[in-house]
């Protein structure tokens, strides 16, 4: 998978918290391409690494984040603290369905 850096970023958080069994194998496959950024084509530089995810583990992720906003409106009634995990949560698998090829 290919990220710039500020993305990359955030998906580790994203890692961190959902997948953290992943976490150590992407850092430590990780490279930084600085050349589109030292000519120009990109903003900044971008990381590669290795990254594996089988569609079931993409579902369970989908299936959770659709509990977490059920969940944080349930009754009529908001708890922030729901809605911020799944936004993280929602932020992190939307990381995945544009990137990860």
């Amino acid at each position: 998978m290919r990220l710039e850096k500020s993305l990359f970023e955030e998906f580790l958080k994203g890692v961190k918290e959902w997948l953290p069994s992943y976490y150590h194998i992407i850092v430590d496959t990780a490279t930084i391409d600085n050349v589109g950024y030292k000519m120009g084509f990109d903003k900044e530089p971008a990381y590669i690494f290795d990254f594996e995810l089988s569609d079931e583990k993409i579902n369970e992720l989908k299936t959770l984040s659709n509990n977490l906003k059920r969940s944080a409106t349930e009754n009529k009634t908001f708890d922030e603290e729901l809605f911020k995990k799944y936004d993280s949560l929602a932020g992190f698998i939307s990381i995945i369905d544009f990137n990860y090829k």
